[in-house]
């Protein structure tokens, strides 16, 4: 059933009930400026900051739907390390319970080559694709 929310509110009738959750979260959207080039006029380097609050925020919020041996992917449609790497980073320090794991060989080629410490940044230059950040994060199973 389909249903309107926001996703950095919890719902504690969601806790751990996901084997698999999307966070597709709202981001600057500069790997997709070709196809809204609005965008170069409506961002301006100072959304940056509370954009990556927001991100995070949701997948502190998000995080608490995978159950344990549950996947947990992250993507964004830009290529600032801020909203994407660094993000990721900041989140697994928060919560050890999850780990990077599994891209590469959920990628079809030739995008599996590029999978680096275990996230993918697709470019448009280099990969005739838009530009889109991918990680996929597993929750440990406990005992």
């Amino acid at each position: 059933e389909a249903a309107e929310q926001d996703a950095a509110l919890f719902q504690p009738e969601l806790e751990k009930g996901a084997d698999r959750v999307l966070a597709d979260v709202p981001c600057s959207g500069i790997g997709v400026i070709h196809k809204k080039p609005d965008i170069k006029w409506k961002r301006q380097a100072e959304d940056i900051p509370a954009l990556c609050q927001l991100q995070k925020k949701i997948l502190d919020t998000v995080c608490r739907y995978v159950k344990d041996g549950g996947t947990l992917v992250y993507s964004t449609c830009t290529l600032f390390r801020e909203e994407n790497e660094l993000t990721v980073q900041e989140f697994l320090k928060k919560h050890p319970s999850f780990e990077l794991k599994g891209l590469a060989e959920r990628m079809p080629e030739p995008f599996a080559e590029k999978v680096r410490d275990g996230m993918l940044t697709l470019y448009p230059h280099r990969d005739g694709t838009d530009g889109f950040f991918i990680a996929r994060m597993v929750r440990k199973k406990r005992g």
